[in-house]
């Protein structure tokens, strides 16, 4: 991925040439770090410890009474935690009715 400046008749903005393509870069989902993360939102998170990323929830754990990034809950409100994400990004919108 390059990263050039091109003008397309409004001010400059950054452009990514990915594939032969170009994409704006400001349309381009980005890391973020975990301090920055919005609860109340479903969100891709990254543990650098791990490598592993997980689509995870805000939630409050039933047994500890404490809130944390949750990748699925049981049936009894026990939670399964992501235990130290270090960045996140939004999800990409569903794909629309006819593109499935």
């Amino acid at each position: 991925m390059k990263n050039e400046t091109y003008t397309d008749g409004s001010p400059s903005r950054t452009w990514y040439e990915e594939q032969g393509k170009f994409k704006r870069a400001d349309l381009v989902p980005q890391w973020h770090p975990m301090e920055t993360a919005p609860e109340g939102k479903d969100i891709l998170v990254y543990c650098e410890e791990t490598g592993e990323m997980f689509v995870v929830f805000w939630a409050m754990q039933v047994t500890t009474e404490k809130y944390n990034w949750v990748i699925a809950r049981a049936h009894d409100g026990t939670c399964f935690i992501c235990a130290n994400p270090t960045h996140w990004m939004l999800l990409p919108k569903p794909p629309k009715e006819n593109n499935l």
